[in-house]
């Protein structure tokens, strides 16, 4: 009788154990298989725009913007990288997405502020000239993210990191760059 509990100990023992080998193999399977991605849901085709770089000379206490190109059908997305090349760290640089006589606009300053607004008929400062910890100062380079989706609601982040969103209500039919100076000339270096 002895030799058969001895049996039935090492019978059970032996499963236990191919279980928990096979068990810890499944998790760290699944787990690789995560950490590549394989679940994460196929976004949606979205086209994207391109504008080429530039480098804009502003005047001192003037704003200068100018149009780049026509926008395609949404969804888009819209990744500017900028910086303060040289000159009066009091100034700001951004995208903008509409026409010139009513736009979409967020900016950023190299002293680490941000604003998001729209002008025209609907004039409306969604975010004033306010401080964000994720905004690269002096002559460090921001990137300002744009996603335009099919029904209009726009989704902005500043390199990254996700800052406002909302329905905008107007045309929006081109792309343009825009620099400020609140005090001497500043020269912003627009990357593609």
């Amino acid at each position: 009788m002895a030799d058969t509990g001895r049996h039935t100990i090492n019978y059970y023992g032996r499963w236990l154990h191919r279980t928990a080998v096979a068990l810890f193999t499944l998790i760290c399977i699944t787990i690789f298989l995560i950490a590549i991605g394989l679940f994460d849901p196929i976004p949606p085709e979205i086209n994207s725009v391109k504008i080429p770089p530039i480098t804009l000379s502003v005047d001192p206490e003037s704003q200068t913007i100018i149009w780049q190109t026509n926008l395609p059908s949404p969804p888009y997305l819209i990744n500017l990288t900028a910086n303060l090349q040289s000159g009066e760290v009091d100034s700001g640089y951004g995208l903008l997405l509409g026409t010139n006589n009513a736009y979409f606009a967020v900016a950023v300053a190299p002293t680490g502020y941000l604003s998001v607004w729209q002008t025209g008929a609907q004039a409306t400062t969604f975010l004033p000239w306010q401080t964000w910890p994720h905004i690269q100062t002096g002559n460090n380079a921001n990137e300002i993210g744009v996603e335009v989706a099919a029904d209009g609601f726009v989704t902005v982040r500043i390199n990254g990191e996700y800052l406002w969103s909302g329905a905008i209500e107007m045309p929006l039919e081109a792309v343009g760059i825009y620099g400020e100076s609140f005090g001497k000339t500043a020269v912003i270096h627009f990357q593609e």
